[in-house]
C-alpha cells in the first residue's frame, strides 16, 4: 500500500456531513486526469457538540461504492471483456475488487481512508443532510497508475455534494452534482457536474474560451457544463499546501 509522507499530525476539526455526499477518484474529462493515493482523513472521530461524524474511523458502515469500467491494466475476474481486452461493463455498486477505498489504521496517528485511483468511482454516504457544513483533511501520496503516471500529472479527486442521481444514471460516470475540485494546484474550484449553480465571478480579462474566478463583490454568475462549457468556476485566493502535507477543506 503507497503510504505518504509522513508530516506532523494535523489540529483536530469538527467535521458536519454533506447532503447526499460522494468522495470519489475521477477523471472529469480529458484535461483533468487522475487521482492517486490519497489520503482522505476525516478528522475529530468523537462528535463535538453540534457536530456529527461522516465516517466512523473504522469501517465503510453508512457507506456504499460505485465503480465504472477499469482499464484493460487492471485484473477484475468475472467482469467482460471484449476481442481487444477492454471491459465492456462496470464494476458497479457495492463491490471494490481492486481495493480502491481501504481503510489505514494509523496516517500521522489517526485513521484514514485511503483512495488508490486505479479505477474511477464514488464513495457515497448513505445518508442525507441539508443545511450542513463540512470539514474534512487529506494528504496526497505518491502511487499513480498507468496511462496517466506521467510525473507532470496532476493528482486528482473531489468532493461531490447536493447529489440528485443514482450511481451511474444514464450512463455518466459521476452523479449529477456540484463539485469541490480536489486536484493538485486547483484544490477549491467549483465544477457544475451535469447540473447548474449561480456563484458570484469575474471574468478573467484576455481569456478564451473564458475563464472565471470567484470574488464576492462579482456578478451572480451562471455555471453548468451545456454547450461544451466546463461549468468550473476557480477559487480564490489559493490556500493550498505542498504536496505531501495536510490540507483541510471546508464546504
Amino acid at each position: 500500500m503507497e503510504r505518504p509522507a509522513r508530516s506532523p499530525p494535523p489540529s483536530r476539526e469538527k467535521v458536519r456531513p454533506p447532503s447526499a455526499s460522494t468522495i470519489m477518484s475521477h477523471v472529469m474529462h480529458v484535461s483533468r486526469l487522475l487521482l492517486v493515493g490519497l489520503l482522505l482523513g476525516v478528522v475529530g472521530i468523537r462528535a463535538e457538540p453540534g457536530w456529527t461524524p461522516l465516517w466512523n474511523g473504522t469501517d465503510f458502515d453508512g457507506w456504499t461504492t460505485w465503480m465504472q469500467q477499469p482499464a484493460p491494466s487492471s485484473d477484475v475476474p468475472g467482469l467482460k471483456r471484449d476481442a481487444d481486452g477492454k471491459y465492456t461493463e462496470p464494476i458497479g455498486s457495492g463491490r471494490d475488487p481492486l481495493k480502491v477505498f481501504t481503510i489505514v489504521r494509523d496516517v500521522d496517528g489517526r485513521p484514514a481512508i485511503r483512495i488508490s485511483g486505479e479505477v474511477f468511482g464514488e464513495l457515497r454516504s448513505k445518508r442525507t443532510f441539508k443545511d450542513y457544513h463540512l470539514k474534512l483533511q487529506f494528504k496526497w501520496g505518491s502511487k499513480k497508475w498507468p496511462p496517466r503516471e506521467k510525473p507532470e500529472t496532476p493528482r486528482d479527486s473531489g468532493l461531490l455534494y447536493h447529489v440528485h442521481a443514482p450511481p451511474g444514471e444514464g450512463g455518466r460516470t459521476w452523479a449529477r452534482s456540484i463539485e469541490l475540485q480536489i486536484q493538485e494546484h486547483d484544490v477549491g474550484d467549483l465544477y457544475a457536474v451535469g447540473s447548474a449553480i449561480a456563484v458570484r465571478a469575474k471574468r478573467r480579462a484576455g481569456t478564451q474560451p473564458p475563464l472565471y474566478d470567484y470574488d464576492p463583490t462579482g456578478e451572480w454568475t451562471f455555471f453548468s457544463q451545456s454547450q461544451g462549457s466546463s461549468g468550473r468556476c476557480i477559487k480564490q485566493p489559493d490556500n493550498e499546501k505542498p504536496t505531501g502535507e495536510w490540507n483541510t477543506v471546508e464546504l
